[in-house]
């Protein structure tokens, strides 16, 4: 759910079996705008506008609704915007919630707030930084924090010849998934002490729980030493991780994505949709290693997409079931690992500049089929953005697929591939519900029929 759309001032229709009593206020992005500004400290703060923008379902009396708020703070030379996010419960399960974030500790927000009780709804509301799981979020959120981190970690600027200011720090949050992830770009100047040598520098800082930015650091790692340099692709400079923060520092490749390519329709994209093939041939020729993950089971997350269907719209239930039965009949779960996947390809996650091709968004990062990669990727051409590409997804995946077949001299399984898209639509037929568009349920049936399309 990388796209996110937004509702504003609206309620949008709830889905059926969550044993949730707040979820319906929660889900009214109006009420829920008059409710948080309600939670403000007294002062001259208010609140003019309330997007949902992330939807999760985690367990029957577990979700959470993901905010992006724009807030008016009198004497600002601008509203601002505060990100926050509610974790919902169960009746049952909400009082030991309540105790574990009351027990915790939290810094404040941009507009003065850290982390709430709204007892009325069982629900608790996290204001960013704050998150449940992204506890590195907090440790970068300040200036000289993040200034500490820098001097600790960045090996290229070192703090014996180099002063990183902290005034200069300035960062923005490009994608944020409560719980899971946080991208944001970082913008520093960096001075070489005893000369007037200084440069004005942009990173990427990566977020992650637990483990997951030294385990994607590593994987980075052994993916560029076994690419050794293809002219093809490259990857993300890694700049620094830190492990204890769950912080990743990447480079800022260059480039505009093959989706804004496309979308734009400019006389760079027939080109730009080649070498993407390239790029994508060059991955699936990288050597084995036992030090790669291999495949997740694909038996548990068609299970576990049908069972979450069922329990969202059980009116799609039967449709899901069938597709998920069909897959199952024609063996697409085969386990095969042949070969380094990208995991979750997209138009989104291709960069292309005069001289490199990057991939990006390596989270998923594993060995498969090759044809999962290329089923996602034709599947998420008809999904899209809103208002979807000008380059007709049809004449796209023609050109991709026929320069993927030269660069890899073999012809591609036609029908193994359409099983391939017919399971990444599967999978995305939650989408909709994830962004939040007000018409999920509509939007979820027409995705799972072009799944079943593809199966006749």
């Amino acid at each position: 759910m990388n796209s996110l759309s937004a509702v504003t001032d609206s309620f949008v229709d709830i889905p059926d079996g969550l044993d949730i009593p707040g979820l319906s206020i929660l889900l009214d992005a109006g009420a829920m705008r008059k409710r948080l500004e309600q939670t403000l400290p007294a002062g001259p703060t208010r609140i003019t506008a309330c997007h949902i923008t992330n939807f999760r379902f985690r367990t029957p009396t577990n979700c959470t609704i993901a905010y992006e708020l724009t807030a008016h703070v009198e004497g600002a030379p601008s509203d601002v915007t505060v990100h926050a996010y509610a974790r919902a419960y169960s009746q049952a399960a909400y009082p030991q919630a309540r105790h574990k974030a009351l027990s915790s500790r939290w810094v404040v927000s941009a507009i003065g707030t850290s982390v709430q009780m709204l007892d009325e709804l069982y629900a608790v509301l996290y204001w960013y930084p704050n998150d449940e799981r992204l506890s590195g979020l907090r440790g970068i959120a300040a200036p000289r924090k993040l200034q500490r981190l820098f001097y600790q970690n960045l090996s290229d600027f070192p703090s014996a010849s180099w002063r990183i200011s902290d005034r200069s720090i300035r960062l923005s949050l490009l994608r944020y998934k409560p719980e899971r992830r946080a991208v944001l770009r970082c913008r520093f100047r960096a001075h070489r002490l005893g000369t007037a040598e200084q440069h004005e520098l942009f990173v990427f800082l990566g977020v992650y729980e637990d483990v997951r930015a030294a385990q994607l650091s590593g994987l980075i790692a052994r993916l560029t030493e076994r690419l050794n340099n293809a002219t093809e692709l490259s990857l993300p400079r890694t700049i620094a991780c830190v492990p204890d923060a769950g912080l990743l520092v990447s480079e800022v490749a260059p480039g505009d994505t093959l989706q804004l390519l496309l979308s734009e329709n400019t006389a760079f994209a027939a080109e730009a949709i080649n070498r993407s093939a390239n790029a994508i041939a060059r991955l699936h020729r990288v050597a084995a290693g036992s030090d790669i993950p291999a495949n997740p089971g694909h038996e548990a997350r068609l299970f576990e997409t049908v069972e979450l269907i069922g329990r969202l719209a059980p009116d799609c239930l039967r449709t899901a079931r069938e597709i998920a039965d069909q897959l199952g009949r024609d063996g697409l779960i085969s386990g095969a690992n042949r070969s380094v996947i990208h995991g979750d390809l997209h138009p989104g996650q291709i960069l292309l500049s005069d001289a490199r091709t990057t991939l990006v968004d390596l989270d998923r990062t594993r060995y498969g089929d090759p044809l999962e990669d290329i089923g996602n990727f034709c599947a998420q051409l008809r999904l899209g953005p809103p208002g979807g590409p000008l380059w007709d997804p049809d004449t796209v995946q023609s050109r991709f697929l026929s320069a993927y077949e030269r660069s890899t001299s073999r012809r591609i399984d036609q029908h193994a591939l359409s099983r391939w898209i017919a399971f990444a639509l599967l999978r995305a037929g939650v989408i909709p519900l994830g962004r939040f568009q007000p018409n999920w349920r509509a939007a979820m049936k027409d995705i799972l029929a072009a799944a079943q399309e593809r199966l006749q």
